[in-house]
């Protein structure tokens, strides 16, 4: 049986405060699915926004310019195995930022 995380658990484990988190709901379709405080969080989905997370805190990159990118990013980190994406990690970034 798969686990399902909270958005309050999301945030606590991607290290996000309430305020970024609302924001980036706007901006990212995938984190809008959330209904009320109910475990609605898969894993792949908790990677996906701790890739957001490094993109924005590290790059600088504007979570509204992720936008376009989010589904995929979500569908990604939903699709594979762990381990695959510990292995194609650095393919997987190149691709989904178009280099």
């Amino acid at each position: 049986m798969a686990v399902n995380y909270t958005p309050g658990q999301l945030r606590d484990a991607v290290g996000i405060g309430p305020e970024t988190y609302r924001h980036w709901k706007k901006a990212l379709a995938p984190l809008r699915r959330e209904a009320g405080h109910s475990p609605c969080f898969t894993a792949g989905d908790l990677l996906a926004t701790a890739i957001v997370k490094i993109l924005v805190a590290d790059l600088g990159i504007r979570v509204s310019a992720l936008s376009a990118l989010a589904d995929g990013v979500f569908e990604e980190c939903n699709a594979r195995s762990w381990p695959a994406l510990e292995r194609s990690h650095e393919r997987v970034l190149r691709e989904l930022l178009g280099e």
